[in-house]
């Protein structure tokens, strides 16, 4: 059913869109905390996405960066011919940035930046910590020159560190990701990735346990951006930036933790059954239905507009979660 007052009802001046797509397979890096599933991710046409891209353009949105998931971009030689398909290339022509992850220990490859950049974007990349091995100088130098070698190619692209969570990290172990952060990362942020969500074979109450786990490790690092000026928590809502997973032939929208992070739900209330603004509309309609203050005292939470905002109180009641805001994680 058409629905054309919601456009008019959630518009925003500020709209940002990301991608995240599913479509890589095969790596042997084994980075801890990964549960990633590393074969047999299809990803079939692209034409709905483009169509998407198209409808979400149409209305104002600007097309921020695709993601290209799950594994390491340059550990599969396959991966170069992503590029021989035309409706790939008009997909991410339509985006300011492709993103791609790698932890840079068995090097780079110039071609899959090439081949990014002559369709249009510029590149993204996270380098994925592989923990065990942080406090080891040479994986740091490793990392450094791998870097320094992008940027000396192509200086245009963005740089960031990632990390997995949902086990829990030693004092030790944060600080040190503090430091190559400030000493590596272009923009000076860490990304975090709930690998755990993606993977099926782990059970919704495994996933819930993981996830409160991962609380004390954001709440951390949100205290470093606050010391380093920048807002603790910003306002970026689903409206705002929403954020569109392509997994197994299935569109999903993702709800956001209250730290800038993208929770992904194998649920059909966060499913985008067409590819369209009415669609993703109709899919945020479904995802407020839910999205009510977990606690009573939330409603007297300065930090209120923001949990909302973002959708945390659904996919917190889906699994389950405390208050993230809380100081006892």
């Amino acid at each position: 059913m058409p629905l054309p007052n919601l456009y008019s009802k959630y518009t925003d001046p500020y709209k940002l869109v990301e991608f995240r797509m599913f479509l890589l397979n095969l790596c042997n890096m084994g980075c801890k905390g990964c549960f990633y599933k590393k074969d047999g991710n299809t990803f079939g046409s692209y034409q709905p996405a483009i169509d998407l891209c198209e409808d979400l353009q149409r209305v104002g949105y600007s097309l921020e960066t695709c993601y290209l998931l799950p594994t390491d971009i340059f550990d599969n030689e396959i991966n170069k011919t992503l590029f021989e398909s035309e409706k790939f290339n008009e997909l991410i022509s339509h985006f300011r940035y492709v993103g791609v992850g790698s932890t840079l220990t068995a090097g780079w490859n110039k071609t899959i930046f090439d081949h990014i950049i002559q369709v249009g974007p510029s590149v993204e990349l996270q380098v994925n910590l592989m923990v065990n091995h942080i406090f080891d100088e040479d994986y740091y130098h490793t990392i450094k020159e791998a870097i320094s070698g992008v940027l000396v190619c192509y200086p245009n692209t963005v740089i960031n560190l990632a990390l997995n969570v949902g086990y829990t990290l030693t004092e030790q172990e944060i600080e040190q990701v503090y430091d190559l952060v400030e000493r590596l990362s272009v923009d000076k942020i860490i990304e975090v990735n709930f690998t755990f969500l993606y993977n099926p074979a782990i059970s919704p109450e495994k996933k819930a346990k993981m996830m409160l786990n991962s609380f004390g490790t954001l709440k951390r690092f949100s205290h470093a951006y606050e010391k380093s000026g920048d807002p603790k928590y910003n306002t970026r809502t689903m409206l705002r930036k929403p954020s569109f997973t392509f997994k197994d032939g299935k569109i999903y929208l993702s709800p956001i933790m209250p730290f800038d992070e993208y929770v992904f739900i194998d649920d059909d209330k966060y499913l985008v059954r067409t590819p369209s603004v009415e669609g993703f509309l109709n899919t945020q309609v479904a995802v407020e239905t839910n999205n009510l203050p977990i606690l009573e005292e939330c409603n007297d939470c300065s930090n209120l507009q923001i949990c909302q905002g973002k959708g945390f109180f659904t996919f917190a009641r889906d699994m389950n979660l405390p208050c993230y805001l809380k100081e006892n994680f």
